[in-house]
């Protein structure tokens, strides 16, 4: 249905449309690519065209308040997207980020970070760090990184809302009941990401705990999903 009429009070007819602004939000929505955005400034990286997609798609989302399930395959340059769109981020408005990952991979995304995006200021929170945990409050930089098994223990991390929630290996909420993923759901953010190369690791429900953290309803309750 693009457009229908109906007459007011007065008997005029009153002509109604989807609108252009609808069109072109469903057109940038299948078609990221076709978005007018340039790569950011300081980044030090040229995206091949399918990170310059992704990166425009998660700007877009950002855009809109939608949250983004980022599954590209293993090797494709999740981390290097994602840091192209917190540059962006950085660049164009006051803001902060949360970034929770595997404490394995905190010191891939340090290497990475230091790498692609020098000028970004970001502070890594971990119990072998504990004297920047204490010093935390003092300066809340644009990026703060921890890991899943303190990011729901930090006070300082639940008191604030993000500008951005961003999860790395998402699936480590695929289980919507445990413990660290209810916890994890219930820190506030505009924006969330989930990275993950398994979206489905071993049902759909894996699937359903993923988008209740991006976009809460939208699947609605896990009982309609499975039903």
């Amino acid at each position: 249905l693009t457009s229908s009429s109906l007459t007011d009070e007065s008997g005029e007819e009153i002509q109604i449309t989807n609108g252009e602004w609808l069109r072109s939000f469903k057109t940038q929505l299948r078609k990221p690519e076709t978005l007018e955005m340039s790569a950011p400034d300081d980044l030090q990286a040229t995206l091949r065209p399918y990170q310059v997609q992704g990166y425009k798609w998660l700007s877009m989302m950002n855009t809109f308040g939608f949250g983004a399930c980022l599954a590209d395959d293993m090797g494709l340059g999740k981390t290097l997207q994602v840091i192209s769109f917190l540059e962006k981020m950085r660049e164009s408005q006051e803001s902060h980020a949360l970034l929770i990952v595997p404490a394995s991979l905190l010191g891939n995304w340090e290497s990475e970070l230091k790498k692609f995006a020098p000028h970004l200021d970001f502070t890594i929170l971990h119990t072998s760090r504990s004297k920047v945990i204490k010093a935390y409050q003092e300066h809340i930089p644009f990026l703060t990184i921890t890991t899943y098994g303190l990011a729901t223990k930090i006070a300082a991390l639940s008191e604030r809302k993000w500008d951005a929630l961003i999860l790395d290996e998402a699936q480590a909420i695929k289980n919507p009941k445990t413990k660290q993923s209810v916890g994890i759901k219930k820190l506030s953010s505009r924006m969330r990401i989930a990275m993950t190369g398994t979206p489905i690791e071993n049902d759909y429900s894996n699937l359903w705990s993923l988008f209740d953290f991006l976009n809460k309803g939208l699947l609605g309750t896990l009982n309609e999903f499975k039903a």
